[in-house]
């Protein structure tokens, strides 16, 4: 399954790339399973998902607060937490 990748702000420093379509295996079939599937990359993704730095996601962009079923076609979003001021 094809998906587009998107990077922003401090996920998009650490990755070095706006965004990248990849082709997701069979077994990657929700949210959950993508972040595994990416930390498997190494670093940075391993520190991009570590839980104190609680990156976002949208989904075709909707902000998602919980795990999701991906479809052929999706894109997502990362990004770090959104403050105010």
């Amino acid at each position: 399954m094809r998906v587009k990748l998107l990077y922003f702000a401090k996920v998009k420093e650490l990755v070095g790339l706006d965004d990248e379509i990849i082709d997701l295996p069979s077994n990657v079939i929700n949210f959950n399973d993508l972040k595994h599937y990416l930390i498997l990359r190494g670093a940075p993704w391993s520190e991009i998902f570590l839980p104190q730095n609680a990156t976002r996601c949208a989904l075709n962009q909707n902000l998602m607060n919980s795990n999701f079923n991906i479809e052929a076609g999706s894109e997502i979003a990362f990004f770090p937490p959104i403050t105010g001021g």
